[in-house]
């Protein structure tokens, strides 16, 4: 997998959200369906006991993701191996390889309730590296999507659906709640459509992504160290008539997080606007408008700074002493040409900038997003023009290097300016004579192009945020009264 994850303090950063529902007893029986969230259990395709062993599958077992049908495991010879113990099926890494075992079930499904009662043994690790039970799909092509268990909790992610590829895993959630070793943890996977829900013991994570809704080719059991299953059933999935209910039971349960917004004057707040531009407001001052009250948005933008003096005045380091969960980092103006000892070489300075925010950022726990700088208003012959797709271009550079999300605001505020002209966007502006600037009605629209993106580059604030169109569309009623 090419995501890294850190259990430890960046834990809260993937918690989408956590809500008790019902928990079922120990299930043994194929009629006993499972309490769900998102979705209700129909048609049963799949009841497995582990109580005799598994025949051999059909068609080809070179890759998990191969096409066969039935049960793969114990194929191969560096992975770990599976056993049948008294009704439960005992997955052991292997520790030479530090190889975990893995088993899949090989049918063709979309939409389904995976339910089963998963144990992490209480066993010496004996050169093994961690302990954990994963429960993932696959398609035709790879992983789409699974539930991590851990000593310390469960995480839900979009997974790396190519391995070698340029595809990463996107976390959609993470639980904090300690899994007692040796005891058996209730769980129920929710899969329909684009969205997917995990379940432990009652507690339940969701999260969204395209990948989620593909045909899918087979389940798999991923055991590190030791750990067994039991008690498999596999339903297909309808739909829920109460999920959005019970999705803002989820969002109700939100832990708090903190947003910080690092930039220049496009970004920065004025609660004391000069006389001649009574609206100037930045987009970062009402960024928090496009957040539910539990997110705190720090903006600790600066007029005038670049990604340089931002560094050399030391106004760096209080950003990350209050340690926040997210760190939007836009710079780019005052980097162009003709702005002093601030300007910095896009092929060079400016990149490296960028990336000590980004790794400065991920070494206390904060998840870093780039947004390009937010383009000028400023046309010639009837279209608009902008001279700072080379800093533009450094930032997608830096965002593929470093894995990084990215919010194209100059793309969508180019395009946003040349489409409407500028008689039709003179609004945004907070003076007749200024061009880089936004009223408040301007500032509120801007916001909008940053977070409208946000569901699909950072998953994880999902929950976290109102829609964007109705935001502005309630603001623009507001301002209009």
């Amino acid at each position: 997998m090419k995501f890294a994850y850190s259990w430890g303090s960046v834990a809260v950063l993937f918690l989408i959200a956590q809500v008790t529902f019902a928990s079922k007893p120990s299930r043994t029986s194929a009629d006993d369906k499972p309490a769900t969230v998102m979705t209700t259990a129909g048609r049963l395709l799949l009841a497995e006991d582990f109580s005799a062993p598994l025949p051999p599958p059909q068609g080809s077992v070179a890759r998990f993701a191969s096409g066969f049908k039935g049960w793969r495991f114990n194929v191969e010879q560096r992975g770990g191996h599976w056993d049948f113990v008294d009704g439960t099926f005992r997955g052991t890494e292997n520790a030479d390889h530090q190889h975990p075992a893995t088993a899949s079930i090989g049918f063709d499904f979309q939409n389904v309730v995976i339910a089963c009662e998963v144990r992490l043994h209480d066993v010496p690790l004996n050169g093994r590296k961690s302990r954990g039970f994963s429960i993932r799909t696959t398609d035709s092509k790879d992983y789409v999507c699974s539930i991590m268990l851990n000593p310390t909790g469960m995480r839900i992610q979009k997974d790396d659906n190519d391995h070698a590829g340029p595809d990463t895993a996107v976390p959609l959630g993470q639980l904090k709640t300690p899994i007692s070793l040796g005891e058996w943890q209730t769980v129920v996977f929710e899969i329909l459509g684009d969205e997917m829900v995990g379940t432990l013991n009652g507690q339940s994570l969701t999260g969204r992504h395209p990948l989620i809704a593909s045909e899918k080719k087979s389940i798999m059991f991923v055991s590190n160290g030791e750990g067994s299953v039991r008690h498999l059933r596999v339903w297909e999935a309808l739909s829920n008539g109460d999920w959005n209910k019970n999705k803002e039971a989820l969002a109700a349960k939100l832990p708090p997080i903190k947003v910080a917004l690092i930039g220049d004057s496009t970004v920065a707040s004025y609660p004391k606007p000069p006389a001649h531009r009574p609206t100037l407001t930045g987009w970062g001052q009402v960024f928090g408008l496009y957040f539910r009250d539990c997110v705190e948005i720090k903006n600790q933008a600066v007029s005038g700074r670049s990604s340089k003096s931002f560094l050399k005045e030391g106004r760096w380091e209080p950003v990350l002493a209050e340690k926040p969960n997210y760190i939007f980092i836009q710079f780019g103006h005052n980097d162009q040409p003709g702005k002093g000892d601030r300007t910095t070489d896009p092929n060079g300075e400016f990149q490296d900038n960028l990336r000590k925010y980004i790794d400065d950022a991920r070494k206390i726990g904060s998840v870093p997003v780039l947004v390009t700088p937010v383009a000028r208003r400023v046309f010639e012959n009837g279209h608009a023009l902008t001279t700072l797709t080379p800093y533009v271009d450094a930032m997608h550079r830096v965002a593929k290097e470093k894995s990084v999300a990215i919010v194209d605001l100059h793309a969508a505020s180019f395009r946003l300016y040349d489409e409407k002209g500028d008689e039709a966007t003179a609004y945004f502006s907070p003076s007749a004579d200024d061009r880089s600037h936004f009223s408040r009605r301007g500032a509120i629209e801007i916001a909008r192009l940053v977070a409208s993106p946000l569901p699909a580059a950072v998953p994880a604030l999902q929950l976290y945020m109102h829609h964007p169109e109705k935001v502005s569309q309630e603001q623009n009623e507001f301002k209009s009264r």
